[in-house]
């Protein structure tokens, strides 16, 4: 009597190194991704502190206003927080979506 199970895994199946191929590229491109992410999470953070930097002041001299916490407002900072200009500020991002 034959056993059809004894052959089973001799067989050749067409498309069983593709697969190998078609994760390598996939995670060529995730980490393509994952990189161009990080890059700008870096751009974002340095034009946050850059922004904080420019906005804000320790010298009462060269202060325009005082935020109620105490922070003095050089008059880029005033032009943010103080005016309907922080409105746009805030909203443009969901303008660009």
């Amino acid at each position: 009597m034959a056993d059809p199970i004894r052959n089973y895994q001799t067989r050749a199946v067409p498309g069983v190194g593709v697969g190998a191929d078609i994760d390598q590229g996939l995670r060529a491109y995730m980490i393509k991704v994952y990189n161009l992410m990080g890059l700008g999470l870096l751009i974002t953070g340095l034009a946050a502190v850059g922004t904080i930097m420019l906005a804000t002041t320790t010298d009462p001299a060269s202060a325009v206003a005082t935020l109620p916490s105490g922070e003095m407002l050089t008059s880029f900072g005033y032009a943010i927080f103080g005016s309907p200009l922080r409105w746009v500020v805030m909203l443009a991002p969901l303008a660009a979506v």
